[in-house]
């Protein structure tokens, strides 16, 4: 068996990089809306939780096995964009710069993982979840890289 609450511990481990190596060349006064803030906070505390309480079988039907394939790439991606982070100097704006044509990867992939993690562990509840994560991660991420974009056309030199 698969216990669950690993997908939450292995989405969680790169985020302990901001305590240790804390981002670099932070805008200030950054502002997104409370409403997408709220969606997103609700979606996260499902995604973090809701694993926690389901496993699934290592020899699923095709359907649950397609759900980890996915799962896997998408924490693949989420790692590389964390590798990048911290290769290229901690800069604040590689937390949203695209990648591989990806627009605000470390918002993406985790959207797609969890959402995957649902597949996999037959928890539509999870998938739910992440589709409430999807509304809020990624417009309060876009916002965010918009004003990331701008400060720095203005702070360049």
């Amino acid at each position: 068996m698969f216990p669950g609450w690993l997908f939450t511990l292995l989405v969680l481990l790169p985020n302990a990089l901001m305590l240790l190596r804390p981002p670099q060349q932070v805008p200030g006064n950054l502002k997104t809306d409370k409403k997408l803030e709220a969606l997103e906070r609700a979606g996260q505390a499902g995604c973090f939780i809701l694993p926690i309480f389901y496993q699934a079988s290592l020899s699923a039907p095709w359907w649950q096995a397609a759900g980890l394939g996915l799962a896997a790439a998408a924490l693949l991606f989420y790692y590389a964009g964390w590798l990048r982070y911290l290769l290229q100097g901690q800069a604040f704006r590689l937390l949203f710069a695209p990648m591989c044509r990806v627009p605000i990867p470390l918002a993406v992939a985790p959207v797609i993982y969890f959402f995957a993690a649902g597949l996999f562990l037959a928890a539509w509840p999870l998938a739910l979840a992440a589709l409430l994560l999807a509304a809020g991660h990624l417009g309060v991420s876009w916002q965010t890289a918009r004003q990331v974009k701008e400060w720095e056309e203005t702070h360049e030199n």
